[in-house]
């Protein structure tokens, strides 16, 4: 069945790169633009029937427009929703040396909110970037032609991010990362990008999903496994529960 997202509390965006619905999110709000967007790929991906493909040679991107975006958000231009979560898919193939995001509120540029990133200098080292201050080497490596599912939380409250990373082929945890900001990333009018803008890579991005909140480690778990929202337990969970409940006080059986 797949995650739900539509519903799932504090999901504010879900894109699945699916043909028909590409660049749509699920929950029926946003279209994604840009003027050089990846292309769909239904032959390499890991959930539904499609991904993203981002080619170095076109230095395709995805443009989520803050303008656009609800007023909820993350990170949406004076909204104050500076805690928020990001999880995805992802798989690289070849490459040039370069830096190139995943996902970042106004590019790798001076411009930048926070950012998180693939540096292929030192081997597919993940990086974080936050306003100036760029968290590369955190000590988690990536191996091409294999799917990783990334979790990034980032707690406005106090500025501590985390980040949980799954091997699909090891089946495995790959690594997790943990750390601190010294200055939180502003809630401007830059646009969010999913994948290029100076990258240098090729690689497959699959089911992109953006929380206004600090996800826990099952929930992220949840979504990498595909049963997000099921009804299964969880947020989603005990509100169809509670729901039953109410309904049912004071009903003779």
């Amino acid at each position: 069945m797949g995650n739900v997202f539509d519903g799932y509390p504090n999901c504010k965006g879900a894109f699945r790169f699916e043909a028909g619905a590409f660049a749509d999110d699920e929950l029926g709000v946003i279209t994604l633009g840009g003027s050089d967007p990846p292309t769909i790929d239904s032959s390499t991906y890991i959930e539904g029937a499609a991904s993203a493909f981002f080619d170095y040679t076109d230095y395709g991107e995805f443009v989520l427009a803050d303008a656009t975006a609800p007023a909820d958000f993350p990170l949406k231009e004076s909204s104050g929703e500076t805690t928020f979560s990001v999880t995805l898919w992802v798989r690289m193939t070849d490459h040039v040396d370069h830096t190139y995001e995943l996902f970042a509120k106004g590019g790798i540029g001076a411009q930048c909110e926070i950012g998180l990133f693939v540096t292929s200098y030192a081997g597919w080292g993940l990086g974080v970037r936050v306003n100036a201050e760029f968290f590369q080497q955190i000590g988690i490596e990536l191996v091409a032609d294999r799917w990783y599912h990334i979790g990034f939380t980032y707690n406005g409250a106090d500025d501590v991010m985390t980040m949980r990373v799954w091997d699909d082929t090891a089946q495995a945890i790959h690594g997790t990362w943990t750390d601190t900001a010294t200055a939180p990333p502003g809630d401007s009018s830059v646009d969010w990008n999913i994948g290029g803008d100076s990258s240098d890579a090729n690689y497959y991005i699959d089911e992109v999903a953006f929380f206004n909140d600090v996800l826990t480690g099952d929930e992220i778990d949840e979504i990498r496994a595909g049963t997000l929202g099921q009804g299964g337990g969880g947020a989603t969970g005990q509100a169809a529960l509670d729901a039953y409940t109410a309904m049912n006080l004071g009903c003779p059986f």
